[in-house]
Protein backbone atom coordinates (compact mmCIF):
# COMPACT_ATOMS: atom_id res chain seq x y z
CA UNK A 1 0.00 0.00 0.00
CA UNK A 2 1.07 3.53 -0.63
CA UNK A 3 2.84 5.53 2.06
CA UNK A 4 1.58 9.03 0.38
CA UNK A 5 1.64 11.14 4.05
CA UNK A 6 -1.12 13.99 3.98
CA UNK A 7 -2.10 16.62 6.51
CA UNK A 8 -4.55 18.23 7.80
CA UNK A 9 -5.65 21.57 6.02
CA UNK A 10 -8.97 21.71 7.67
CA UNK A 11 -12.19 20.33 9.11
CA UNK A 12 -13.42 19.51 13.01
CA UNK A 13 -11.42 18.24 15.34
CA UNK A 14 -13.72 15.18 14.83
CA UNK A 15 -13.46 14.17 11.64
CA UNK A 16 -14.62 10.68 11.79
CA UNK A 17 -18.33 12.58 12.36
CA UNK A 18 -17.58 15.92 11.31
CA UNK A 19 -15.51 15.54 7.89
CA UNK A 20 -12.40 16.78 7.06
CA UNK A 21 -9.82 17.64 4.71
CA UNK A 22 -5.99 16.51 3.67
CA UNK A 23 -3.49 17.85 1.62
CA UNK A 24 -0.41 16.42 -0.12
CA UNK A 25 1.86 18.60 -2.15
CA UNK A 26 3.01 16.83 -5.32
CA UNK A 27 4.30 19.41 -7.46
CA UNK A 28 5.28 23.08 -7.67
CA UNK A 29 2.15 24.89 -6.22
CA UNK A 30 0.03 21.25 -7.34
CA UNK A 31 -1.69 19.73 -4.07
CA UNK A 32 -3.16 16.74 -3.81
CA UNK A 33 -6.96 17.05 -1.39
CA UNK A 34 -8.59 14.19 0.39
CA UNK A 35 -11.58 14.88 1.67
CA UNK A 36 -13.98 12.13 4.21
CA UNK A 37 -17.66 12.97 4.33
CA UNK A 38 -20.19 11.48 6.95
CA UNK A 39 -23.32 11.23 4.68
CA UNK A 40 -25.56 11.00 7.92
CA UNK A 41 -24.11 14.42 9.02
CA UNK A 42 -24.35 15.99 5.88
CA UNK A 43 -26.93 14.86 4.21
CA UNK A 44 -28.91 13.23 6.80
CA UNK A 45 -28.81 9.73 5.46
CA UNK A 46 -26.33 6.85 3.97
CA UNK A 47 -25.59 6.83 0.66
CA UNK A 48 -26.58 3.29 -0.54
CA UNK A 49 -26.10 1.61 2.74
CA UNK A 50 -22.53 3.54 2.78
CA UNK A 51 -21.51 5.99 5.70
CA UNK A 52 -18.52 7.36 4.44
CA UNK A 53 -17.58 9.02 1.18
CA UNK A 54 -13.64 10.18 0.69
CA UNK A 55 -12.56 12.02 -2.42
CA UNK A 56 -9.26 12.86 -4.17
CA UNK A 57 -8.99 16.07 -6.09
CA UNK A 58 -5.80 18.22 -7.18
CA UNK A 59 -5.61 21.80 -7.20
CA UNK A 60 -3.29 23.36 -9.01
CA UNK A 61 -2.50 26.89 -8.60
CA UNK A 62 -0.28 27.48 -11.50
CA UNK A 63 -2.94 25.87 -13.71
CA UNK A 64 -5.52 28.32 -12.15
CA UNK A 65 -6.67 31.79 -14.11
CA UNK A 66 -6.14 35.12 -11.43
CA UNK A 67 -9.74 35.43 -11.46
CA UNK A 68 -10.62 31.79 -10.46
CA UNK A 69 -8.41 32.69 -7.50
CA UNK A 70 -9.84 35.81 -6.55
CA UNK A 71 -13.46 34.61 -6.85
CA UNK A 72 -12.73 31.77 -4.71
CA UNK A 73 -11.31 33.88 -1.59
CA UNK A 74 -14.20 35.84 -2.12
CA UNK A 75 -16.33 32.92 -1.68
CA UNK A 76 -14.56 32.05 1.52
CA UNK A 77 -14.01 35.78 2.74
CA UNK A 78 -10.58 35.37 2.76
CA UNK A 79 -9.20 39.27 2.85
CA UNK A 80 -4.97 38.17 2.96
CA UNK A 81 -3.00 40.68 0.69
CA UNK A 82 -0.57 37.80 0.24
CA UNK A 83 -2.23 34.51 1.06
CA UNK A 84 -0.14 31.48 1.35
CA UNK A 85 -0.58 28.17 -1.09
CA UNK A 86 -2.92 26.72 2.02
CA UNK A 87 -4.86 29.51 2.53
CA UNK A 88 -5.40 29.25 -1.89
CA UNK A 89 -5.95 25.46 -2.04
CA UNK A 90 -8.42 25.68 0.90
CA UNK A 91 -10.22 28.49 -0.84
CA UNK A 92 -10.15 27.00 -4.51
CA UNK A 93 -11.11 23.46 -2.83
CA UNK A 94 -14.26 24.77 -1.37
CA UNK A 95 -15.20 26.82 -4.10
CA UNK A 96 -14.96 24.15 -6.70
CA UNK A 97 -11.80 25.23 -8.61
CA UNK A 98 -10.29 21.49 -8.55
CA UNK A 99 -10.17 18.43 -10.53
CA UNK A 100 -11.88 15.46 -9.15
CA UNK A 101 -9.37 12.36 -9.57
CA UNK A 102 -11.58 9.44 -7.47
CA UNK A 103 -14.47 9.24 -4.47
CA UNK A 104 -14.93 5.73 -2.84
CA UNK A 105 -17.76 5.23 -0.62
CA UNK A 106 -18.04 2.49 2.09
CA UNK A 107 -18.66 1.97 5.68
CA UNK A 108 -14.78 1.91 6.64
CA UNK A 109 -13.46 4.96 6.47
CA UNK A 110 -9.81 3.95 7.49
CA UNK A 111 -9.73 1.53 4.15
CA UNK A 112 -11.12 4.48 1.79
CA UNK A 113 -8.46 6.73 2.94
CA UNK A 114 -5.76 4.21 2.55
CA UNK A 115 -7.65 3.68 -1.47
CA UNK A 116 -7.20 7.31 -1.68
CA UNK A 117 -3.43 7.59 -0.63
CA UNK A 118 -2.56 4.98 -2.83
CA UNK A 119 -4.03 6.68 -5.68
CA UNK A 120 -2.29 9.76 -4.63
CA UNK A 121 0.79 7.95 -5.15
CA UNK A 122 0.05 6.18 -8.56
CA UNK A 123 -0.47 9.59 -10.07
CA UNK A 124 3.04 10.61 -8.84
CA UNK A 125 3.71 8.56 -12.19
CA UNK A 126 3.60 11.69 -14.87
CA UNK A 127 1.74 9.66 -17.42
CA UNK A 128 -0.94 8.44 -15.23
CA UNK A 129 -1.47 11.88 -14.09
CA UNK A 130 -1.54 13.17 -17.71
CA UNK A 131 -4.79 10.83 -18.01
CA UNK A 132 -6.79 11.14 -14.85
CA UNK A 133 -6.43 15.03 -15.93
CA UNK A 134 -8.24 14.20 -19.25
CA UNK A 135 -10.44 11.58 -18.29
CA UNK A 136 -14.18 13.09 -18.52
CA UNK A 137 -15.90 13.52 -15.02
CA UNK A 138 -19.02 15.92 -15.56
CA UNK A 139 -22.20 14.46 -18.40
CA UNK A 140 -20.38 17.30 -20.42
CA UNK A 141 -17.69 15.76 -21.06
CA UNK A 142 -15.45 17.96 -19.68
CA UNK A 143 -12.08 17.08 -18.29
CA UNK A 144 -10.73 16.86 -15.05
CA UNK A 145 -8.36 19.79 -15.89
CA UNK A 146 -11.16 21.74 -17.57
CA UNK A 147 -13.84 21.33 -14.66
CA UNK A 148 -10.87 22.64 -12.10
CA UNK A 149 -10.62 25.60 -14.61
CA UNK A 150 -13.71 26.59 -14.95
CA UNK A 151 -14.77 25.33 -18.05
CA UNK A 152 -17.55 22.49 -17.26
CA UNK A 153 -19.06 22.29 -20.82
CA UNK A 154 -16.31 19.98 -22.21
CA UNK A 155 -14.97 21.87 -24.76
CA UNK A 156 -12.25 20.00 -26.38
CA UNK A 157 -8.56 21.32 -26.64
CA UNK A 158 -7.16 21.89 -30.12
CA UNK A 159 -5.06 23.11 -32.23
CA UNK A 160 -4.97 27.62 -31.88
CA UNK A 161 -4.24 29.65 -34.93
CA UNK A 162 -3.62 33.71 -33.98
CA UNK A 163 -1.79 36.68 -35.66
CA UNK A 164 -0.08 37.90 -32.79
CA UNK A 165 1.58 41.89 -32.65
CA UNK A 166 4.97 40.79 -30.87
CA UNK A 167 5.43 43.98 -29.80
CA UNK A 168 2.26 44.44 -27.78
CA UNK A 169 2.65 41.65 -26.00
CA UNK A 170 2.80 42.41 -22.25
CA UNK A 171 5.85 40.72 -21.32
CA UNK A 172 9.68 40.84 -21.34
CA UNK A 173 9.34 37.62 -22.77
CA UNK A 174 6.99 37.96 -25.65
CA UNK A 175 8.11 34.26 -27.60
CA UNK A 176 7.27 32.15 -23.87
CA UNK A 177 4.13 34.48 -23.15
CA UNK A 178 3.02 34.01 -26.49
CA UNK A 179 3.47 29.83 -26.61
CA UNK A 180 2.30 30.02 -23.11
CA UNK A 181 -1.11 31.82 -23.76
CA UNK A 182 -1.63 29.62 -26.89
CA UNK A 183 -1.42 26.49 -24.68
CA UNK A 184 -4.03 28.07 -22.31
CA UNK A 185 -7.08 28.87 -24.94
CA UNK A 186 -6.25 25.90 -26.66
CA UNK A 187 -6.61 23.04 -23.45
CA UNK A 188 -3.59 22.60 -22.33
CA UNK A 189 -2.14 21.40 -19.78
CA UNK A 190 1.30 22.43 -17.91
CA UNK A 191 3.90 19.14 -17.71
CA UNK A 192 4.57 18.40 -14.16
CA UNK A 193 7.86 19.00 -14.30
CA UNK A 194 8.22 23.30 -14.15
CA UNK A 195 12.00 23.79 -13.11
CA UNK A 196 12.79 24.92 -16.34
CA UNK A 197 9.35 26.28 -16.84
CA UNK A 198 9.50 30.30 -17.77
CA UNK A 199 7.89 32.50 -15.48
CA UNK A 200 6.55 34.54 -18.48
CA UNK A 201 5.20 30.91 -20.02
CA UNK A 202 3.12 30.17 -17.12
CA UNK A 203 1.97 34.12 -16.69
CA UNK A 204 0.96 33.71 -20.72
CA UNK A 205 -0.82 30.37 -20.08
CA UNK A 206 -3.01 31.48 -17.11
CA UNK A 207 -3.81 34.69 -19.21
CA UNK A 208 -5.07 31.93 -22.01
CA UNK A 209 -7.20 30.15 -19.80
CA UNK A 210 -8.55 33.25 -18.83
CA UNK A 211 -9.81 33.82 -22.17
CA UNK A 212 -10.98 30.01 -22.68
CA UNK A 213 -13.39 29.81 -19.93
CA UNK A 214 -14.81 33.41 -20.96
CA UNK A 215 -13.16 35.01 -17.60
CA UNK A 216 -11.80 37.69 -19.67
CA UNK A 217 -11.85 39.17 -23.72
CA UNK A 218 -9.08 37.83 -26.14
CA UNK A 219 -6.33 40.52 -25.82
CA UNK A 220 -6.12 43.13 -28.95
CA UNK A 221 -2.42 41.88 -30.10
CA UNK A 222 -3.58 38.24 -30.53
CA UNK A 223 -6.51 38.17 -33.52
CA UNK A 224 -7.33 34.68 -33.92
Amino acid sequence: MSRAVFKVLSGDVNFVDYGGTWYRRVGKRRYHVMELLNWEEACGERYHGDLYNVSLSEVDLMSLPPSALKSALDCVGCEEDEPSDLMLVDACFSYGAKAPLGEFNSNNYRALMTEARALSAELDDPVSHAEAMARPVNAMGASALSFMQGDVWGRAPGAVRMAVKMKKVPSDDPLAYTTGFMSGVAGGALPDDRSDLAAAYVEGYRAGVEVRVNRGPAPEWAAS
